[in-house]
């Protein structure tokens, strides 16, 4: 497949993606008498204008405040304030979802999938009042543990440094050791807000079982072709709520 063509697959997909969550909104969302406000976190590197992609399919005002690790007046990223979904990421979401009266639209994308999923699971196990405004979520690329994303990183670096060596290597790299490694020294070095012991989405996802409306309408989207964030994340979260018994899973 030349370039050309695959755009035009990458478009027709996302198309399919667009109508498909458009489709689940309209099927299980009544905004005609009740009033709506989406919720929106950024990913790794990105900030909040990136909620205006999702203005055209959600139809309702979108708000989101840029990460800790964002300085608004330079629009530089400081990685040291990099926390991976954790505290202060989490502090942020949860602070907007308890200003808000409003029936509740989270979006995420890849951290900020990842912060959406935390929040909630912070939120079910102390202050589970709150869930309750919470009537869909769009989860777009979201990791189940910075650990799994670091090791992708790791595997990629050799195959691109070391060739059909590095290949080899890739393949005979065990994924436990590697994390293992990874989660006491590279991630905790490169982002030292990281807690290896901390809250992560496939851990804070077990605590979703606490929430009373297992009708919320969560969408998941991962591209297959994604190397840095497998899509073997977004099924594994979604195989861990249809456990739970969640039903309105996408």
């Amino acid at each position: 497949m030349n370039i050309t063509s695959q755009k035009k697959y990458l478009h027709f997909t996302l198309f399919l993606s667009i109508f498909n969550i458009q489709s689940a909104f309209n099927m299980q969302l009544d905004k005609t008498d009740n009033k709506y406000v989406a919720i929106f976190a950024h990913g790794l590197g990105g900030n909040s204008s990136h909620k205006q992609f999702y203005n055209k399919f959600i139809g309702c005002n979108i708000i989101g405040e840029n990460g800790p690790e964002y300085d608004n007046t330079t629009g530089k990223i400081d990685i040291k304030k990099i926390c991976l979904a954790q505290d202060k990421d989490i502090e942020v979401v949860e602070k907007q979802i308890q200003n808000h009266q409003e029936n509740i639209i989270l979006v995420g994308i890849s951290k900020g999938a990842a912060t959406m999923i935390n929040t909630i699971g912070k939120l079910a196990k102390h202050n589970s009042q709150h869930l309750n405004k919470i009537k869909a979520i769009i989860l777009d690329s979201p990791f189940a543990s910075p650990k799994d994303v670091a090791t992708n990183i790791l595997k990629q670096c050799s195959q691109k440094t070391l060739g059909s060596c590095g290949e080899s290597m890739e393949s005979c790299i065990d994924n436990s050791l590697v994390s293992s490694t990874i989660n006491k020294l590279g991630i905790p070095y490169v982002y030292p807000n990281y807690n290896p012991k901390g809250i992560t989405p496939i851990k804070a996802v077990e605590e979703w079982n606490k929430i009373d409306n297992k009708n919320i309408v969560i969408v998941f989207i991962h591209s297959k072709k994604d190397s840095l964030i497998s899509v073997n994340d977004s099924r594994q979260l979604y195989i861990k709520l249809l456990e739970i018994g969640f039903k309105n899973l996408y």
